[in-house]
């Protein structure tokens, strides 16, 4: 499982940060950075999205699934990533709101082939909470979603949290890749027939020409 708190304080490490500065900096008391690290607990989703706002230089996919590297400019950042940080906010509300996190978790599920039981012993999800949580009776908690992503790497980021693209990034790729041959086809055609219309005019020219020559 990735761990955020250790994120959190390679932040602070890197930065050359007091735990004092950084809990000034995201805006939160430093009892709060304190506590979590005292406790060695994750940190509140308040927390995860606050940081996320303060260094906005920060990769998510490394920050919140621990891929990649620690900034964007060193590793190409999932399109739209950046949309998290609004995202993780508003967690646990946001998944359990009407955004079909609940039927998007059922058709990883589904693709899968393992039944619910099997599939939370997959992600090392506790049974009942995942059963529940399905059900709309528990908030689906962020380390139901990490553990999903852990145990499914190709998942799509944004089609999990915000039902944006395809469900895997292999399908999101075909589709770009498919795109931009849509697009190159198109290019070639408007040169062929910008060509063409040459070629028609300059054979107007050589058959006017030819009349001339003639008379």
């Amino acid at each position: 499982m990735v761990s955020i708190n250790r994120k959190i304080r390679e932040i602070i490490s890197y930065y050359k940060l007091s735990d004092r500065q950084f809990a000034l900096k995201i805006g939160v008391t430093q009892s709060v950075i304190g506590s979590m690290f005292q406790k060695d607990t994750e940190p509140s989703s308040k927390v995860i999205q606050l940081t996320a706002s303060a260094f906005p230089e920060i990769s998510l996919e490394w920050f919140i699934r621990g891929k990649g590297d620690m900034f964007k400019s060193q590793n190409k950042e999932i399109e739209g990533t950046n949309k998290l940080v609004d995202t993780i906010a508003t967690f646990p509300n946001f998944l359990n709101t009407k955004s079909g996190m609940i039927d998007r978790i059922k058709d990883i599920i589904k693709l899968s082939g393992l039944s619910d039981r099997a599939f939370a012993l997959k992600c090392g999800i506790n049974q009942p909470t995942l059963f529940n949580q399905l059900k709309g009776i528990r908030a689906i908690s962020l380390d139901t979603v990490l553990s999903i992503y852990k145990t499914f790497p190709d998942v799509s980021t944004n089609w999990l949290l915000l039902g944006e693209g395809d469900m895997l990034k292999s399908q999101s790729r075909e589709t770009e890749r498919i795109n931009k041959l849509v697009d190159t086809i198109a290019t070639l055609q408007e040169s062929i027939n910008t060509k063409s219309e040459t070629i028609a005019l300059l054979n107007e020219k050589i058959k006017l020409l030819e009349s001339q020559i003639e008379k």
